[in-house]
């Protein structure tokens, strides 16, 4: 499987976070630019969307054990001593706290399927000198498709659609016109994740469906395009730059 788990290491953002709003108008502003985009298309490549269809479904649950069981052993290996009567007590102690973990985890992917609509993570952010409004959404393998197409405009990923009864249709305000601008795949017990880079939409996709495969969740921060803003040139962490080797 080809490692996606690349580049830096980046901290997933807590909903308590979500102090920001929505300014008036911001999202027809993206509606406008992509609008504008389109006109200017030479029609080359298709949107894609980001779908489920190569998870393999049997051994989800598994793989997410599996690196819930990894995630744990390595944070308790760093307390193991050297004294056989300390290191059998604290393999108790492992034990009985992977069954808890385990158990808690499940529990927090049913709440997060519970189908109700939700507002993403909503920051301001200063790029390149003008403050951006980032949604962040967070996105679980078991919980139905993703349901984002989106397509690649010169050197940033846009979204081009959110397909009906999808995790994305869940997210107000989630709608084309958003440049992605950050994908990373975190463990459900951890609050530290890696970034997925990718130079084209199939890779992309594919990337997040490995990250699914292996029970990561992923979360994808949308850029609404400020004003007066360059669409082409606007910053993002998922297209790699063009005099770096394409993957």
């Amino acid at each position: 499987m080809t490692d996606y788990r690349k580049s830096v290491q980046v901290a997933i953002d807590d909903e308590t976070t979500n102090t920001d709003h929505l300014d008036d108008g911001e999202l027809e502003r993206a509606e406008l630019m992509f609008q504008e985009m389109l006109g200017a298309d030479d029609g080359a490549g298709y949107d894609v969307e980001m779908s489920l269809d190569e998870i393999d479904v049997g051994n989800l649950h598994k793989n997410l054990y599996q690196n819930q069981m990894t995630d744990m052993k390595e944070d308790f290996n760093e307390d193991l001593v050297q004294k056989d009567e300390e290191i059998e007590k604290l393999r108790a102690q492992l034990a009985a706290a992977m069954k808890n973990k385990v158990q808690e985890v499940k529990e927090n992917l049913k709440e997060e399927d519970d189908g109700s609509t939700k507002s993403p993570i909503i920051q301001k952010h200063n790029l390149d000198g003008t403050l951006t409004t980032i949604l962040i959404c967070h996105f679980y393998p078991n919980s139905g498709r993703i349901g984002i197409k989106f397509k690649r405009f010169k050197d940033g990923f846009f979204v081009t659609g959110v397909l009906p009864d999808s995790q994305a249709a869940r997210f107000a305000g989630l709608n084309r016109g958003l440049l992605i601008f950050e994908v990373v795949s975190w463990s459900p017990l951890q609050k530290m994740g890696m970034t997925i880079p990718a130079q084209r939409s199939s890779k992309l996709v594919k990337r997040i469906m490995e990250a699914f495969n292996a029970g990561y969740n992923v979360t994808i921060k949308f850029v609404i395009p400020p004003v007066g803003a360059d669409p082409y040139k606007l910053q993002q962490h998922v297209i790699r730059p063009s005099n770096r080797k394409r993957k």
